[in-house]
């Protein structure tokens, strides 16, 4: 029944089901994940990016080891009725693409309802979000990547992860918990992020296995933690002016980076080393570039005291 499902949804293809299902599908991707990350630390919280980030991180480790576990192979796979028409490696159970963009639709909607006092922006953000999350979910059975089943339990999980993780830190001694400073979070991460990068130059030259992955966030982290202190000790940039502020800002990011990014894939070949370069290069400029920038632009909150979180 489920390789029907999958059949039923790939004879919907079409030119524009490609593109928009092709837009859609990436939502559950790292990048989206990264430039979720970089309009919540410019532009709400850096608190709130070390949290995103470690629930994240958290989920995509609980999801290759299902993977492992269950090793599932893809429909396409399964079934010569099945076209593999975006390929995506490794198993199919459950969908990492459809957990990925669940965990961060469930970490931001429980702030949302703990932050905002707006009970039409909540209900607006919580149909948003489950709508992008269905459509997430149809877009992988419309490639030929997973089953029903699949994208379903990546659904749940996360749901689940962001819940259970927020009921592990609510039961969590306080010496635990305050042993994880902010400071001490990018000290950490900074160093490990530095292995992480050593270790796939290395594999890259000596045997010859690129792993992007590794190369993207490594970068964002590394420079990011750079970015974290540069600016509380000399930039003092502060992220929060309100929401209005907040989407130009965002605005003013996603064009910077995609424009630039895309400028550069027109001049080099972004593959390994080169990728790690142009992710700390544009992780600069969300962290250091941009904070300078918007502090210019943005004056007001700055000379009334106003927190920076």
């Amino acid at each position: 029944m489920e390789i029907q499902i999958v059949k039923f949804f790939q004879s919907l293809a079409n030119g524009f089901n490609d593109v928009f299902f092709y837009l859609v599908t990436k939502m559950g991707e790292e990048t989206f994940f990264l430039l979720t990350l970089g309009i919540v630390y410019l532009c709400y919280s850096d608190k709130f990016a070390i949290k995103l980030t470690f629930y994240y991180l958290a989920s995509v480790a609980f999801n290759n080891i299902i993977k492992l576990v269950c090793r599932r192979p893809r429909p396409y796979l399964a079934s010569s009725e099945i076209a593999d028409r975006l390929h995506a490696k490794g198993y199919s159970f459950p969908s990492g693409h459809t957990q990925g963009f669940f965990v961060l639709a469930t970490i931001n909607m429980l702030e949302i309802n703990n932050k905002s006092k707006r009970k039409s922006f909540k209900i607006s953000a919580r149909c948003v979000l489950s709508v992008l999350g269905i459509l997430v979910m149809v877009s992988r059975m419309y490639w030929g990547q997973h089953y029903l089943t699949d994208v379903l339990v990546g659904m749940m999980f996360g749901i689940a992860v962001p819940f259970f993780l927020n009921f592990l830190f609510g039961v969590m001694p306080d010496k635990i918990k305050n042993f994880f400073s902010v400071d001490r979070f990018y000290n950490i991460v900074s160093v490990c992020s530095v292995v992480v990068a050593i270790t796939a130059i290395c594999l890259q030259f000596f045997a010859g296995k690129t792993i992007d992955l590794l190369y993207k966030f490594s970068a964002v982290f590394i420079v990011m933690a750079i970015g974290y202190f540069i600016n509380k000790n000399k930039i003092r940039y502060m992220s929060n002016q309100g929401f209005k502020v907040g989407i130009l800002k965002a605005l003013i990011m996603l064009v910077s980076v995609i424009g630039l990014y895309a400028l550069i894939n027109l001049i080099f070949d972004i593959y390994g080393v080169i990728l790690f370069v142009v992710y700390l290069f544009l992780g600069a400029i969300c962290t250091i570039i941009l904070p300078i920038l918007f502090k210019l632009i943005f004056k007001k909150g700055y000379d009334n005291g106003q927190s920076n979180n």
